[in-house]
């Protein structure tokens, strides 16, 4: 797996929780040649090699929360749901196609509210050094 993208980082407020701290929010673009549930079961194994514990409680807080929000041409309803994800997916893949319509992710974030999202430019910066990205 070799990430090839990074979009901005945003820090947002937990959905469902408003008790709990603000969460950071990215989305990045990886190469693989891992299918669908290779590569959902690769992330869950991250998110414990991090700490993660699931419960059943999904707005429960976490360490991380790595969601495969795409795969191939094929992008999840989330994406034209929820700011947190479709605005920074847009800035990656603008052209797809939502799952179940013919709105782009371009379209459905134009149309999105960014009140609650604040970006880390400096973050997203030293992230995208990190990973030897230039965007």
């Amino acid at each position: 797996m070799r990430v090839v993208g990074l979009a901005t980082v945003y820090r947002t407020k937990p959905v469902g929780r408003p008790e709990q701290g603000d969460y950071l929010n990215g989305i990045v673009a990886v190469e693989t040649e891992l299918g669908e549930g290779e590569l959902r079961a690769a992330l869950r194994e991250i998110e414990r090699r991090l700490g993660r514990v699931r419960s059943e409680d999904r707005y429960a807080a976490r360490t991380m929360d790595l969601d495969l929000v795409g795969y191939g041409k094929t992008v999840a309803q989330e994406a034209s749901e929820r700011a947190f994800v479709g605005v920074p997916l847009a800035e990656l893949a603008p052209g797809l196609c939502v799952s179940g319509g013919e709105e782009t992710v371009e379209e459905a974030a134009g149309r999105m509210s960014r009140e609650e999202m604040v970006a880390l430019p400096e973050l997203t910066r030293r992230l995208r050094e990190e990973l030897g990205l230039e965007h």
